[in-house]
Protein backbone atom coordinates (compact mmCIF):
# COMPACT_ATOMS: atom_id res chain seq x y z
CA UNK A 1 0.00 0.00 0.00
CA UNK A 2 2.37 2.56 0.42
CA UNK A 3 4.00 2.48 -2.95
CA UNK A 4 2.91 3.86 -5.98
CA UNK A 5 2.15 1.93 -9.05
CA UNK A 6 1.56 3.80 -12.36
CA UNK A 7 1.04 2.60 -16.08
CA UNK A 8 0.75 4.35 -19.54
CA UNK A 9 0.27 2.70 -22.89
CA UNK A 10 -0.39 4.06 -26.21
CA UNK A 11 0.22 7.82 -24.51
CA UNK A 12 -3.00 7.44 -21.98
CA UNK A 13 -2.40 6.44 -18.36
CA UNK A 14 -4.15 2.91 -17.76
CA UNK A 15 -4.11 3.64 -13.71
CA UNK A 16 -2.38 5.53 -11.31
CA UNK A 17 -2.55 4.39 -7.78
CA UNK A 18 -1.34 6.51 -5.39
CA UNK A 19 0.12 5.20 -1.76
CA UNK A 20 -2.01 4.63 0.48
CA UNK A 21 -2.03 4.01 4.25
CA UNK A 22 -4.71 0.74 4.70
CA UNK A 23 -4.63 -2.55 2.34
CA UNK A 24 -8.62 -1.94 2.13
CA UNK A 25 -7.88 1.30 0.29
CA UNK A 26 -5.13 -0.29 -2.34
CA UNK A 27 -7.81 -2.81 -3.01
CA UNK A 28 -10.62 -0.29 -3.12
CA UNK A 29 -7.75 1.14 -6.25
CA UNK A 30 -7.47 -2.06 -7.63
CA UNK A 31 -10.63 -3.65 -7.44
CA UNK A 32 -13.40 -1.09 -6.94
CA UNK A 33 -16.09 -0.55 -4.85
CA UNK A 34 -18.29 -2.98 -5.63
CA UNK A 35 -16.03 -5.97 -4.90
CA UNK A 36 -14.92 -4.72 -1.76
CA UNK A 37 -18.07 -4.61 0.07
CA UNK A 38 -18.78 -8.50 -0.82
CA UNK A 39 -15.47 -9.29 1.07
CA UNK A 40 -15.12 -9.74 4.22
CA UNK A 41 -11.84 -8.49 6.16
CA UNK A 42 -10.14 -10.92 8.65
CA UNK A 43 -6.87 -10.27 10.40
CA UNK A 44 -5.63 -12.61 13.09
CA UNK A 45 -2.15 -13.19 14.79
CA UNK A 46 -0.71 -16.45 16.13
CA UNK A 47 2.41 -17.43 17.64
CA UNK A 48 4.56 -19.16 15.90
CA UNK A 49 4.24 -22.70 18.02
CA UNK A 50 7.76 -24.41 18.72
CA UNK A 51 7.99 -27.87 17.12
CA UNK A 52 7.50 -30.86 19.32
CA UNK A 53 10.38 -31.06 21.45
CA UNK A 54 11.93 -27.85 20.85
CA UNK A 55 12.43 -25.41 23.67
CA UNK A 56 10.58 -22.10 22.78
CA UNK A 57 10.52 -18.71 23.94
CA UNK A 58 7.31 -17.41 24.48
CA UNK A 59 8.55 -13.67 24.06
CA UNK A 60 10.37 -14.03 20.87
CA UNK A 61 7.96 -12.51 19.09
CA UNK A 62 8.22 -14.92 16.22
CA UNK A 63 4.43 -14.91 14.97
CA UNK A 64 2.37 -15.62 11.77
CA UNK A 65 0.33 -12.73 10.40
CA UNK A 66 -2.86 -13.28 8.87
CA UNK A 67 -4.67 -10.32 6.85
CA UNK A 68 -7.58 -11.00 4.39
CA UNK A 69 -9.91 -10.49 2.18
CA UNK A 70 -12.24 -13.50 1.25
CA UNK A 71 -15.94 -13.79 -0.63
CA UNK A 72 -19.16 -13.79 0.81
CA UNK A 73 -20.78 -17.21 -0.66
CA UNK A 74 -23.03 -15.49 -2.50
CA UNK A 75 -20.12 -14.22 -4.54
CA UNK A 76 -19.00 -17.36 -6.93
CA UNK A 77 -16.11 -17.89 -9.88
CA UNK A 78 -16.27 -20.45 -11.96
CA UNK A 79 -12.52 -20.55 -12.29
CA UNK A 80 -9.35 -19.90 -9.46
CA UNK A 81 -8.47 -16.67 -11.22
CA UNK A 82 -9.39 -14.40 -7.98
CA UNK A 83 -7.48 -16.40 -5.72
CA UNK A 84 -4.38 -14.49 -4.66
CA UNK A 85 -1.73 -15.55 -2.14
CA UNK A 86 1.08 -13.26 -0.59
CA UNK A 87 3.79 -14.74 1.04
CA UNK A 88 6.23 -12.00 3.00
CA UNK A 89 4.99 -9.72 0.48
CA UNK A 90 5.56 -11.41 -2.03
CA UNK A 91 2.84 -13.09 -4.79
CA UNK A 92 2.93 -16.94 -4.46
CA UNK A 93 0.89 -19.90 -5.99
CA UNK A 94 1.12 -22.59 -3.57
CA UNK A 95 -1.18 -25.92 -3.32
CA UNK A 96 -1.53 -26.35 0.61
CA UNK A 97 -2.56 -22.59 0.99
CA UNK A 98 -5.28 -23.23 -2.27
CA UNK A 99 -6.10 -26.42 -0.10
CA UNK A 100 -6.59 -24.70 3.24
CA UNK A 101 -9.02 -22.05 1.07
CA UNK A 102 -11.02 -24.69 -0.07
CA UNK A 103 -10.97 -26.52 3.00
CA UNK A 104 -12.58 -23.57 4.37
CA UNK A 105 -15.33 -22.63 2.23
CA UNK A 106 -16.37 -26.66 1.78
CA UNK A 107 -20.46 -27.05 1.92
CA UNK A 108 -20.71 -23.24 2.00
CA UNK A 109 -19.66 -23.06 -2.23
CA UNK A 110 -21.15 -25.58 -4.57
CA UNK A 111 -18.40 -28.22 -6.12
CA UNK A 112 -16.70 -26.00 -9.29
CA UNK A 113 -17.61 -22.78 -7.67
CA UNK A 114 -14.75 -20.77 -5.90
CA UNK A 115 -14.41 -17.65 -3.78
CA UNK A 116 -12.68 -14.19 -4.58
CA UNK A 117 -9.44 -14.02 -2.22
CA UNK A 118 -6.75 -11.83 -1.35
CA UNK A 119 -4.38 -13.70 1.29
CA UNK A 120 -1.68 -11.55 2.77
CA UNK A 121 0.92 -13.99 5.46
CA UNK A 122 3.78 -12.78 7.20
CA UNK A 123 5.54 -15.03 9.00
CA UNK A 124 9.22 -15.24 10.30
CA UNK A 125 11.50 -15.69 6.31
CA UNK A 126 12.71 -19.35 8.32
CA UNK A 127 9.46 -21.19 8.55
CA UNK A 128 9.07 -20.07 4.97
CA UNK A 129 11.73 -21.67 1.55
CA UNK A 130 11.11 -19.22 -1.43
CA UNK A 131 13.77 -21.04 -3.26
CA UNK A 132 11.56 -24.08 -4.52
CA UNK A 133 11.38 -22.57 -8.20
CA UNK A 134 13.72 -20.09 -10.27
CA UNK A 135 10.66 -17.76 -10.67
CA UNK A 136 9.90 -17.69 -6.43
CA UNK A 137 6.48 -18.10 -7.18
CA UNK A 138 5.82 -21.40 -5.46
CA UNK A 139 7.19 -21.56 -2.01
CA UNK A 140 7.77 -24.71 0.52
CA UNK A 141 6.51 -23.92 4.38
CA UNK A 142 8.24 -25.57 6.81
CA UNK A 143 5.42 -26.49 8.93
CA UNK A 144 3.19 -27.06 6.32
CA UNK A 145 0.26 -28.34 8.08
CA UNK A 146 0.41 -26.06 10.77
CA UNK A 147 -0.36 -23.26 7.96
CA UNK A 148 -2.70 -25.02 6.42
CA UNK A 149 -4.86 -25.43 9.77
CA UNK A 150 -4.21 -21.72 10.36
CA UNK A 151 -5.83 -20.70 7.11
CA UNK A 152 -8.94 -22.77 7.15
CA UNK A 153 -9.85 -22.13 10.89
CA UNK A 154 -9.18 -18.37 10.81
CA UNK A 155 -11.59 -17.84 7.19
CA UNK A 156 -14.36 -20.78 8.25
CA UNK A 157 -14.79 -18.83 11.42
CA UNK A 158 -14.65 -15.31 9.69
CA UNK A 159 -17.58 -16.77 7.25
CA UNK A 160 -19.70 -18.25 10.02
CA UNK A 161 -19.00 -14.64 11.79
CA UNK A 162 -20.38 -12.65 8.82
CA UNK A 163 -23.43 -14.57 7.49
CA UNK A 164 -26.25 -13.22 8.11
CA UNK A 165 -28.46 -14.31 10.46
CA UNK A 166 -31.87 -14.44 10.11
CA UNK A 167 -34.07 -11.84 11.42
CA UNK A 168 -37.56 -13.44 13.08
CA UNK A 169 -40.31 -11.04 14.26
CA UNK A 170 -42.31 -12.01 17.41
CA UNK A 171 -45.56 -10.96 17.45
CA UNK A 172 -47.99 -11.67 20.74
CA UNK A 173 -51.00 -13.65 19.50
CA UNK A 174 -54.27 -13.34 20.60
CA UNK A 175 -55.64 -16.03 23.27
Amino acid sequence: PEGRFALSGAGSKVFDFQAVDLLRERLFQVFGADLLQQLVELEEELPLLPDSGSFHDPHSGDRIRLHAFVSKPQVQKSNRQSLYFFVNRRMVRDRILMHALGEAYRRILPDGSFPVALIFIEMPYGEVDVNVHPSKTEVRFRRQSMIHDCLRDVVRKALMEARSQAVFSVQPQGM
